[in-house]
């Protein structure tokens, strides 16, 4: 029920008719297993120590010939219905109401970073700005070394952690 919850875009009442549960066990159900994974996630979705960069770079190394890559980063949309409050911020460029979600992955694909939950109308490289991962990579200058994140054309160029790709 959680899983169809969070793929689909149907409300508690709908997804109530689709399991023939009533209202409130959907509700809770779905709040239940949302909370349980919330907590589980931190301890899959890490930032992985220091020590780790050089063999998560041999990785990206060995499988696409790029140097000093840790990891790749970008942001998707994720379709919500329309609020009720404040419906142009969750306007996107794409025509639909969404909130955005930044992910940064391994050479495997497995995350390593999430940021979520703000508004679809902001732009990627806002988004970035507003997450943790920024924050650290601001407030700590050898927070990424050597190293670097493959991002695409929406992230400032400015940012020496972060390359775009090359025309």
């Amino acid at each position: 029920m959680t899983l169809w919850y969070l793929a689909s875009t149907e409300s508690f009442r709908q997804i109530s008719d689709r399991f023939n549960v009533t209202l409130s066990v959907s509700y809770t159900t779905i709040r239940l297993v949302t909370e349980i994974l919330m907590n589980k996630s931190k301890k899959y979705i890490q930032w992985p120590a220091k020590q780790k960069y050089q063999s998560i770079s041999n990785e990206f190394c060995q499988k696409r010939r790029l140097p000093f890559i840790i990891g790749c980063i970008d942001g998707t949309h994720i379709q919500i219905n329309r609020p009720k409050e404040n419906q142009e911020y969750y306007y996107n460029r794409r025509g639909y109401h969404s909130i955005l979600l930044q992910g940064v992955v391994f050479h495997n694909r497995l995350f390593t970073n999430i940021y979520c939950g703000e508004p679809g109308s902001i732009h990627d490289a806002r988004l970035l700005k507003k997450s943790d991962l920024y924050r650290k990579a601001s407030a700590y200058n050898e927070f990424f070394g050597i190293y670097y994140l493959l991002g695409d054309s929406t992230y400032p160029a400015s940012l020496r952690w972060v390359v775009p790709p090359y025309k």
